[in-house]
């Protein structure tokens, strides 16, 4: 790469007039409402190297553990961007930046969702009380990223934040290579995962496809901007399109088409400035993934990209179960249409609505598509909240662009872009590490702010989303961490010993308290022991995490305690439903049943000959 173009060089650029006029306009809006002109202190400046370690750092963590493969990226996340904002309020001072409006709306729907962890419907409050926790952080880093450019200048900001993304993706781009070619042993077994599963440093290969797209349009900038130079454009663009083609994610298709789209949009607004230019880079893009993805297959035969989109759309696979999905959206939407059934109320609903299943352990917990999802579980209310939200954002950024098409800003539109395209086929907006530079992004590209009363409003409320998320990512981290260490005692201890009960019974209870504490009832729900002691506790318990995560493993529990209790029509329905979905899953179930004694359920209960019947034995 090479050094930035200093600014004494480029004084005659058109391009480089327009930001740092634009700047000075953004700073001059900035301060005529404040009583106290902010200064580009150090505080200003570790705020933003926060905000890139933020954008960068998770996307680097090789460690992934249940029940929560992405709990240390996002909680590494959540901290550096609770850093960020605490640096960008410092750096404020005593003046009244406002906020931009789009984190109006994400607070609002934090409010909403917050609301609905009260309802007596929901099986847990929790998920409800952390959507909306994370919609609250989300907030506070649209203001952070809205006042960074206010203060050190959106073509500072942006360059930075592009660097640092770029960098993450090459990373994950030759990581992945690295987990083609089976060499993760020569990194001490960093990055590494199922033979033929490639995701870089990430946990799943959409969410890594997502990155190296993002990467992609960071690549774009930064050579628009002459920032790095030709030839290293096209190394990095080589890698990223093999990463991209060797993750074999579908929706990337998505996501490069909408890459395109803006460009060329891009393109035609920016007439006076660079209009060949941003057409090339969308046009580039799109050619060096189709071009290279050919030389992957040489060095590597293994189904790409291209191999699944078209099987998609000539034999319609995975089409079936996807169409499943929407429709239980739909029909769970139609059952609670103003107010839904409730943040994770949909993984059930699906079950009991879903014509197929996946070959899986559980049912998909999510819609697949961030309206129907948000429909199906907050209703009519909270959709419109969102639909609303990110609709007037995206017309005033691309209303302020067209009138002043300045590459930082399109930089943070694009990535915003990216995020929502994939989020209409998959779920990244649910992992903190995506919300939160997507969130970034958004405030960075509002034009528009909404101006508090007063500096000591904006600073208490931001000192409370930073003290407060900052003792309760601290608490919760400490409870992963110990239950995973019980998990292992668990594992490696008798069953019996005396100090592993007792410290199950003391994180047990703790964990009653613990954000995370659905998570940590499904470890326990798989470990109840199918006997008649406590039966009623026990069916409880396992309905309502199945209610959660409805995993055939605890339906096909529930299935066996209903019949022990003496509850066998429940227990049958319950069985014709999962056998409907889960054929395959009936021997599994016949197997369990060997294990319990006649004494317990007698050898012609009409559990025991109904299953018999769905997976009879093999004759020898």
């Amino acid at each position: 790469m090479c050094a930035p173009v200093h600014e004494r060089q480029c004084a005659s650029n058109i391009y480089t007039r327009s930001v740092h006029t634009s700047d000075e306009a953004q700073r001059e809006k900035f301060t005529t409402t404040s009583a106290e002109v902010p200064v580009a202190g150090p505080a200003a400046k570790a705020g933003l190297l926060f905000a890139a370690l933020m954008v960068t750092l998770p996307f680097l963590n090789p460690v992934h553990t249940f029940p929560i493969p992405g709990f240390y990226e996002s909680a590494l996340a959540i901290g550096l961007g609770l850093l960020a904002i605490a640096c960008v309020t410092k750096s404020n001072g005593n003046s009244n930046p406002g906020i931009p409006k789009i984190a109006l709306w994400s607070a609002a729907l934090a409010g909403y969702l917050f609301f609905q962890s009260t309802w007596p419907t929901v099986s847990y409050a929790e998920p409800a009380q952390l959507a909306g926790l994370h919609l609250l952080w989300a907030a506070a880093l649209m203001c952070a990223g809205f006042q960074l450019c206010a203060i050190l200048g959106s073509e500072r900001v942006a360059n930075t934040l592009a660097t640092a993304i770029l960098i993450g993706a090459l990373a994950n781009a030759g990581m992945g290579w690295i987990q083609m070619l089976d060499m993760t042993d020569f990194y001490g077994g960093w990055g590494e995962h199922p033979r033929h599963i490639v995701s870089g440093f990430i946990f799943q290969p959409n969410l890594h496809a997502n990155y190296l797209v993002v990467g992609v349009a960071c690549l774009a900038y930064l050579w628009n901007a002459k920032i790095i130079s030709l030839w290293s454009s096209l190394i990095s663009g080589l890698l990223l399109a093999s990463g991209i083609e060797l993750a074999a994610s579908r929706a990337s298709v998505l996501m490069l088409g909408w890459l395109f789209m803006f460009a060329l949009w891009y393109a035609i607004k920016a007439r006076g400035l660079s209009m060949r230019r941003g057409l090339m880079v969308g046009v580039i893009a799109l050619i060096l993934l189709g071009t290279f993805a050919a030389g992957t297959h040489i060095l590597v035969p293994r189904t790409g990209v291209f191999e699944r989109v078209y099987g998609m759309v000539s034999s319609g696979e995975g089409t079936a179960a996807r169409i499943g999905m929407y429709k239980a959206a739909v029909a769970t939407w139609l059952s609670a249409p103003f107010f839904g059934v409730g943040i994770d109320g949909f993984a059930w609903s699906h079950f009991q609505h879903a014509k197929e299943w996946f070959e899986g352990d559980s049912i998909t917990v999510n819609a697949h598509n961030i309206l129907l999802h948000f429909l199906a579980e907050s209703g009519l209310i909270g959709a419109l909240i969102l639909v609303l939200g990110v609709a007037f954002w995206l017309a005033r950024s691309l209303s302020d662009l067209a009138h002043n098409p300045l590459l930082p800003k399109a930089l943070a539109i694009a990535i915003v872009g990216v995020e929502f395209a994939h989020s209409t086929v998959e779920f990244p907006l649910w992992n903190a590490e995506y919300l939160g530079l997507a969130a970034l992004m958004m405030g960075m590209s509002d034009p528009k702010k909404k101006q508090l009363s007063s500096a000591k409003a904006y600073i208490a409320m931001t000192v409370a989303v930073v003290v407060f998320g900052g003792a309760l990512l601290a608490l919760t981290i400490r409870d992963y961490v110990d239950r995973r260490a019980l998990q292992h005692a668990v594992s490696s201890k008798a069953p019996g010993d005396l100090q592993v009960q007792a410290d199950k019974q003391r994180i047990a209870r703790r964990m009653e308290h613990s954000i995370l504490h659905p998570y940590f009832d499904l470890s326990m729900a798989f470990s109840i022991q199918l006997t008649s002691e406590d039966l009623e506790r026990k069916i409880n318990f396992t309905e309502r995490v199945m209610h959660f995560w409805p995993s055939r493993w605890l339906i096909q529990n529930q299935i066996v305690l209903l019949a022990l209790a003496g509850r066998e029509q429940e227990s049958l329905a319950l069985l014709e439903h999962l056998a409907k979905l889960q054929p395959w899953t009936n021997n599994d179930l016949r197997n369990t049943l060997d294990g319990i004694p006649f004494t317990e359920m007698p050898e012609d209960s009409p559990l025991r000959l109904r299953v018999e019947a769905l997976a009879p034995r093999a004759k020898r």
